[in-house]
């Protein structure tokens, strides 16, 4: 059975009811919808303020909000200037790299005589570590028009390649990485570098002695695992002090940051070298 038909009174009834909603609905002395007037003072702060997303005098960036949203305000961060590399920066990039050198030599004069497998590893870390930051430290001085160590083409660094200027005092440390089978000719080598280095390099801390590569390339056995780790230790503890003068007296990022890598890594070898240490002193 089909359900009630709307009379003509009840449909009227309906209508009124519509209307009166309505009226109600768009009363001209209603308050404006919430937002409606912050929306519109937020566009005058945008005329007075300029485009927006760019600063004004103040500093002050008008971020323009999403449809239905308010503008948001927001102070331009400062411009921060970048440190330039200075004196001390360079010093160490051309002091590091001879450094990481001369640890490279005493890995190629134990290697295949170390007869702990735990040295041995320590020295393929070593070795896996420094050669990839002599190259970045070799570019790094090419970039800043400063002198690379010509021994820096021992760790396969191609200094014609990084149009860089060749240091002339380098070539006679790089004599010695050439020479590393033989502890004569590693002594004499090491002899030329701190001989002829201008003074610098030649007080740089940790490096070993033109004798006491000679022993190292001479011994055999547990005798060469705990010289080496002996000789090692002693050069890693000379890159500490040379990383933290940079840290104290550096300026540029980079470097900066590869000197605060360098002392984290070998002092965590240090630690990881003092222990073998004991171990081979229990044997």
């Amino acid at each position: 059975m089909a359900g009630p038909v709307a009379t003509p009174r009840r449909l009227l009834g309906t209508g009124l009811l519509c209307t009166a909603l309505l009226a109600g609905c768009s009363g001209g002395d209603d308050p404006a919808p919430e937002g409606a007037g912050s929306a519109a003072g937020t566009t005058g702060e945008a005329a007075a303020s300029g485009s927006p997303g760019e600063p004004d005098s103040s500093g002050t960036v008008l971020q323009p909000g999403r449809p239905g949203e308010a503008n948001t305000t927001h102070t331009a961060a400062p411009e921060v200037a970048v440190p330039e590399a200075n004196e001390a920066d360079v010093r160490f990039a051309q002091d590091m790299i001879l450094h990481h050198l001369q640890a490279l030599e005493m890995v190629d004069l134990v290697e295949g005589r170390l007869t702990d497998p735990q040295v041995a590893a320590l020295a393929d870390r070593i070795r896996a570590a420094q050669a990839p930051e002599i190259d970045t430290m070799a570019r790094w001085l090419a970039q800043h028009d400063a002198p690379v160590p010509e021994a820096a083409e021992q760790a396969g660094v191609d200094l014609a390649e990084l149009g860089a200027e060749p240091m002339a005092h380098g070539s006679d440390s790089g004599d010695s990485g050439d020479s590393g089978d033989s502890g004569d000719s590693g002594d004499s080598g090491h002899g030329d570098h701190h001989g002829d280095h201008g003074g610098g390099h030649a007080e740089m801390p940790g490096m070993a002695t033109p004798e006491q590569l000679a022993d190292l390339a001479a011994a055999e056995g547990a005798a060469a695992d705990r010289m080496f780790l002996e000789l090692m230790t002693a050069h890693h503890e000379g890159g500490l002090v040379m990383a933290s003068e940079q840290t104290e007296s550096g300026a540029e990022l980079v470097i900066s940051e590869l000197a605060l890598g360098v002392y984290a890594e070998q002092q965590a070898e240090i630690g990881r070298m003092a222990d073998l240490q004991e171990r081979l002193a229990g044997r």
